[in-house]
């Protein structure tokens, strides 16, 4: 043990030695330095002997009187120029004495909020950004998550959820992103573009291999459910399971924004919901694009801690401390969607970390992947938010940094699905017979479909105009929504064998518009999935038949 001030770091070679007495002593640099009271050690043992086993180098701090002397332990240990992760295991302390009083907390930083102030209620930003910025330009240097817990056994627990998430190899959740979103409120022109940009995000962002299915809290949506089923539906979809649960809207630190319509409002989503959610299967990671969610140092488990700790709950949540802004989130949102289907094989705080990196570039390279977002981005909030010149955008951008974490585990894994190419034509007409050509990494059984673009619907579905309360009208919108998430044209069991290979099938004749065709391909060890874009016309009459 090396004792420098009130605290002590332990350079881990043998994971068993971590007790009160002395342990073994690694020569060799740290590349993860884990900040853990002795408190919570035993709910942390079996984390370090999994992560040790996988090459990871581990050091730890075990014993610390301010959070000034944990910044100095991290400093410390990357001056030896090999640490990239840093692992925060505990809750921070907040306004209620009773809570900050326990020992295994870690405090965070406070910075002046700028940007936010003139639009909400706050003066500081609750910031964990502080200990990864080794060099004092706002900037993290490395990928830094919190463990938030109170106890040993809801750590042991967390621990459990992140390894069941991570050795999952194989299922449909791999591809699957649920998505929610609450109304905008803005007014709206604002509520319809930052409705606009969100869709054009998810549509080119994410992959088209990938299956989303969106979730509206706006009855005037065809996306929205009956809103007395709202809360039902989220959690209906959280446990069908996925990859990522993303919300994009308001917040509070205990919830979502509830569902307001003429005359009533709905719940959508709080933290005392997350006992509902069952534990089982693969937890996803949840990413919440709103204001508070991820307000740890609240009095209160904000939405965010709720999740992590819940069984059935996340495996990690990405979420933000403070008031957030359109503006802000759409650019970290499309720096961590890039990140992450360019990235797939990093790790979730390298994920995080690179994003963020991204939102302080000022001018990024035509080169830059994201170059025509970052641009769309700027010119759209120049011209719609009061006040945002450059200067104030790059304040926002800078701030979106500090008030955005990653509560879990950083070093958790993130490996996409085996991405195969699918080719077919560009464009068929409906009731024509279509071939697809694909590579199969192995034999066995899949899955060929034909379905809709994400922003697009098998039939027309329309934005309401007038709210009704009866009961009638109230299925309808719950019958809408279910066509809304109806995706699918046509869908066909396949044999398939390693290499080139093609099949075929009859489009359907009610087919229309723009469409994907997918090829997932189950294995043992990994998933494969792939698509390609096609565009379905309606079939041409007969001569006789047309109308003059």
């Amino acid at each position: 043990m090396i004792p420098v001030l009130g605290w002590a770091i332990v350079l881990l070679g043998q994971v068993d030695s971590v007790a009160p007495a002395s342990p073994v002593v690694s020569t060799a640099p740290a590349n993860v330095l884990v900040v853990c009271h002795d408190d919570l050690l035993p709910g942390l043992r079996d984390w370090l002997r999994w992560r040790e086993s996988q090459g990871y180098r581990l050091a730890l701090v075990r014993c610390w009187q301010s959070k000034e002397e944990i910044r100095e332990a991290i400093r410390k240990e990357a001056a030896g120029g090999q640490l990239r992760w840093v692992v925060l295991v505990g809750d921070a302390p907040s306004s209620s004495p009773a809570s900050s009083t326990q020992a295994f907390l870690i405090p965070t930083a406070y910075r002046r909020a700028e940007r936010i102030a003139r639009f909400g209620p706050d003066r500081e930003i609750a910031s964990d950004n502080w200990y990864a910025d080794l060099d004092d330009d706002g900037v993290p240097e490395l990928a830094l998550g919190r463990m938030s817990v109170t106890s040993a056994e809801e750590l042991a627990a967390l621990v459990a959820k992140t390894r069941r998430r991570e050795e999952q190899r194989t299922g449909r959740w791999r591809s699957q992103i649920q998505l929610a979103a609450g109304a905008g409120g803005f007014g709206p022109i604002a509520d319809w573009v930052i409705e606009w940009v969100a869709q054009r995000i998810l549509v080119d962002q994410i992959p088209p291999e990938y299956v989303t299915h969106l979730t509206y809290a706006d009855w005037r949506s065809p996306y929205c459910p009956d809103p007395r089923q709202f809360r039902s539906t989220l959690l209906q979809r959280w446990q069908q399971g996925c990859n990522f649960w993303v919300y994009m809207g308001h917040g509070q630190p205990d919830g979502l924004q509830p569902l307001v319509v003429p005359g009533g409002r709905y719940p959508t989503l709080n933290s005392a919901d997350t006992r509902q959610m069952l534990a089982g299967g693969v937890p996803p990671i949840a990413v919440m694009l709103a204001c508070y969610t991820g307000a740890f140092d609240w009095p209160e488990p904000c939405l965010a801690e709720a999740l992590l700790r819940a069984p059935g709950g996340a495996a990690c949540c990405i979420s933000a401390t403070r008031t957030t802004m359109p503006y802000g989130m759409a650019v970290l949102g499309g720096g961590m969607l890039h990140a992450c289907f360019s990235q797939s094989d990093s790790t979730l705080g390298e994920l995080v970390l690179t994003a963020k990196k991204r939102m302080v570039d000022d001018e990024p390279s035509e080169n830059d992947p994201l170059y025509a977002l970052r641009q769309w981005l700027d010119r759209l909030a120049s011209a719609l938010v009061p006040g945002a010149t450059a200067e104030a955008l790059r304040t926002e951008r800078r701030e979106h940094v500090a008030l955005f974490h990653l509560l879990g585990d950083p070093l958790l894994q993130i490996r996409a699905p085996r991405k195969i190419a699918v080719a077919t034509v560009a464009t068929i007409e409906a009731g024509q017979r279509l071939t697809v050509d694909f590579e199969a990494p192995w034999a066995g059984r899949g899955t060929v479909e034909l379905r809709c673009r994400r922003d697009m619907t098998k039939q027309p579905l329309t934005r309401r105009s007038q709210f009704r309360h009866d009961a009638t009208w109230l299925g309808e919108l719950q019958r809408q929504y279910e066509l809304a998430q109806d995706q699918i044209w046509l869908e066909e069991q396949i044999q398939v064998y390693g290499g080139p290979q093609s099949v075929s099938f009859v489009v359907p004749p009610e087919a229309h518009g723009a469409c994907l065709v997918r090829v997932v391909i189950p294995g043992v060890e990994d998933d494969a999935v792939g698509a390609a874009p096609l565009y379905v016309s309606r079939p041409s009459q007969p001569p006789e038949t047309r109308r003059p």
